[in-house]
């Protein structure tokens, strides 16, 4: 068991440099496939949720933006929390001009490959720990035949009632 725990260390580095190398080349897909354009918001960010202490720092708010070919588009963007009506903000789009979040960055990559790698190190141990219980459930199993069948020999011979 142990020796397993220890042996998925290994697996789930491997695991975890794929996926980081995978992850690389979406970010760079990305990066290349989205821009950043300037919205204007539609209404105030403060109606989308009311201000108090610990409120968020950013919140939806219906915004518009024109595409690359010229059209203008709405949809549900970010802006400051206390941005008003026609306030520009930056959103982030699509070569086709549609809302998507930012294209994924280093940070991302990292803590992405990072997840996705201790995951395989806890997967391969539970399912180690998992085998590890069935075995020993089989063995007890196994173990308590055996000790009734020698006890049905012995029995009689301890009580004194062999036949």
């Amino acid at each position: 068991m142990a020796l397993l725990v220890v042996a998925a260390v290994p697996i789930a580095v491997v695991v975890g440099l794929t996926v980081a190398g995978h992850l690389r080349t979406v970010a760079a897909d990305q990066a290349v496939s989205r821009y950043q354009v300037s919205a204007r918001l539609l209404e105030d960010a403060s109606t989308r949720q009311e201000l108090m202490h610990g409120a968020p720092k950013t919140v939806a708010v219906r915004v518009t933006w024109r595409t690359a070919s010229g059209a203008i588009r709405e949809g549900v963007g970010t802006a400051p929390a206390l941005a008003e009506r026609g306030a520009s903000v930056h959103i982030w789009v699509d070569r086709a001009g549609d809302l998507t979040p930012p294209p994924l960055g280093s940070a991302g990559v990292f803590w992405q490959a990072l997840l996705i790698g201790s995951l395989t190190w806890l997967g391969v141990t539970g399912l180690a720990g998992l085998g590890y219980l069935l075995l020993r459930e089989l063995l007890d199993r196994h173990r308590l035949r055996r000790w009734s069948a020698e006890w049905a020999e012995i029995e009689p011979v301890w009580h004194g009632t062999v036949r």
